[in-house]
C-alpha cells in the first residue's frame, strides 16, 4: 500500500455520505425490481458500515425475506426482522463486534490481540482487519502503546447509563431496549 500512496499522493479517501449510501440502497432494489420504503432505506444505510459490498449483501438479504414472505416491498419491519435474524445492531455491530468490545470493556486496562483472540476465539488477524477498524471508526475503542482500550463511548454502548431524573420514560426504556439488544445478540 505504501508504495501505491507514494506514487499517488493526492489520492484521499473519504467515507460515503449518508446520501451517497442512501442512493446506493434505493438503486440496488430499483435494479432488482423491489419497491423500498424510505425508513428501509435509512435503516440499511445505517447499518452498512458505509461499504457498497455490504449493502449489496444486505440487500441480497432482504430480497430473499421478502420472497419467503410474498412481498416485492421491503419496509423497516422487514429490515428489523432481516437484521434481528442476523443480529445486526442498529449500528451495524454484529455478534462478534458485540463480544471484542465488551471483552475490551470489562478488562478495564489495555487488551492485545493475542489477549483479546484468547478471549474471543476469533484468529488476531480477522480481529485487526475486520473488527478493529469499525470500532475504532465508531470511537468505542482506542489503540495505545499498551493495547486496545475502551473509550467512554464504548463503555456505554455495552453498560448504558441510567438515565437521569429529568429524563423522561421513553429514555429509560430506551436504554432497557439497547441492554436486551445487546444481550440477546451475544447470547
Amino acid at each position: 500500500l505504501k508504495p501505491f500512496i507514494n506514487r499517488f499522493t493526492l489520492l484521499e479517501l473519504t467515507d460515503y455520505t449518508e446520501e451517497e449510501k442512501r442512493k446506493m440502497v434505493k438503486s440496488k432494489f430499483v435494479a432488482l425490481e423491489y419497491g423500498v420504503t424510505e425508513g428501509a432505506i435509512t435503516d440499511i444505510a445505517n447499518r452498512c458500515r458505509g461499504i457498497p459490498r455490504t449493502i449489496e449483501t444486505f440487500v441480497k438479504g432482504l430480497t430473499d425475506l421478502a420472497l419467503t414472505k410474498s412481498t416485492d416491498l421491503i419496509n423497516l419491519k422487514l429490515c428489523e426482522e432481516y437484521f434481528d435474524i442476523n443480529d445486526i445492531d442498529q449500528n451495524g455491530l454484529t455478534k462478534n463486534d458485540l463480544m471484542i468490545l465488551k471483552i475490551i470493556v470489562d478488562s478495564n486496562k489495555p487488551l492485545g490481540l493475542i489477549t483479546i483472540e484468547s478471549k474471543s476465539g476469533i484468529q488476531k488477524e480477522d480481529i485487526e482487519y475486520r473488527y478493529e477498524p469499525y470500532l475504532l471508526k465508531l470511537k468505542l475503542i482506542e489503540k495505545t502503546e499498551k493495547g486496545r482500550v475502551a473509550t467512554q463511548k464504548g463503555y456505554e454502548y455495552i453498560y448504558p447509563t441510567a438515565p437521569s431524573e429529568d429524563n423522561d420514560d421513553n429514555n429509560k426504556l430506551s436504554e432497557e431496549n439497547k441492554l436486551l439488544e445487546i444481550d440477546k445478540i451475544l447470547n
